[in-house]
């Protein structure tokens, strides 16, 4: 529960070759006063923290507009959204919860997980041949299609796959029956595992709430519109929680200042991200980052 956790996550970008790319993260997962974490971290929340409450616009607690934050010295601030702000009525009527480890880890079973990490999973393992073309994106695309039942995703996986490929590389199609199958085989699979249309159960029907990528999670509270006062806004510093040690397709190596690490470069477009940007305005998980 306390200490600093190496973490590594191996992606495939979208582009025809589903170039490799890593991301190799120090988390901060929290400590006590006078060690070298100096008291922060993500466990700051529970151990630290004294009691965080707040109220929740929403039964999923994902839309949430003020933070009460009690330290253990007795002292108390108030954040609340500037952009969003609670009505008098909401105030009278919601509920104030106080934080607790559920609240960030609502999905420790049954976790319904997104298409973009399933495929980078399967392609890192070699189950789905990581030199098709652009199969790290057509995987994505077709496993976020809207159907019926799981027989009929596992029909319209198989001729998605086919056709894209018989109509934008009829070499890979007519040369490489072989990896294209065991491509649809472990799609297939995949769907079968974590998408169940019959019960409306997918990664977009259950929200989980470690990191923030495809969902809100950390960036509910901590974002820039959450102030307590001016310009003291409750997100901060991405490396109050984890250090990025190095990045791209060579992780093996980090040189890196240990107290702050490197700025994001985000991969498609090799942009350093310094400031906050809300990651699931494009991300959601599925197809739609590909929509053209």
């Amino acid at each position: 529960f306390i200490g600093y956790r190496e973490s590594l996550s191996r992606y495939f970008l979208s582009d025809e070759a589903n170039t490799p790319h890593r991301v190799r993260l120090l988390m901060k997962i929290g400590g006590e006063k006078g060690t070298n974490l100096g008291g922060g971290g993500i466990h700051y929340h529970m151990l630290l923290a004294g009691k965080i409450e707040y109220i929740s616009r929403d039964h999923d607690r994902q839309d949430i507009p003020y933070v009460r934050i009690t330290r253990l010295d007795g002292s108390r601030e108030e954040f609340e959204n500037n952009i969003s702000p609670l009505t008098e009525q909401e105030k009278a009527s919601l509920p104030m919860r106080v934080m607790d480890c559920m609240d960030c880890h609502n999905r420790p079973a049954h976790q319904f997980r997104a298409p973009m990490d399933t495929v980078n999973e399967s392609l890192e393992a070699g189950a789905i041949p990581a030199d098709l073309p652009f199969i790290k994106r057509e995987a994505t695309k077709v496993l976020g299609g809207d159907y019926q039942s799981q027989e009929d995703a596992m029909t319209e996986i198989a001729t998605w796959l086919r056709n894209f490929y018989q109509k934008n590389y009829p070499d890979v199609f007519n040369n490489r029956n072989k990896d294209l199958n065991q491509a649809i085989l472990e799609i297939q699979t995949i769907y079968r595992q974590s998408i169940f249309p019959e019960m409306k159960a997918s990664w977009r029907n259950y929200p989980n709430n470690l990191g923030h990528r495809d969902w809100p999670g950390c960036f509910r509270c901590h974002n820039e519109d959450m102030q307590s006062g001016v310009d003291n806004p409750l997100f901060t510093r991405c490396n109050s929680c984890h250090l990025i040690l190095a990045q791209g397709q060579n992780v093996e190596v980090a040189e890196v200042d240990f107290t702050t690490g490197l700025s994001f470069s985000h991969p498609a477009d090799d942009e350093n991200m310094e400031d906050f940007v809300a990651c699931g305005d494009c991300h959601s998980g599925g197809y739609e980052l590909y929509e053209e």
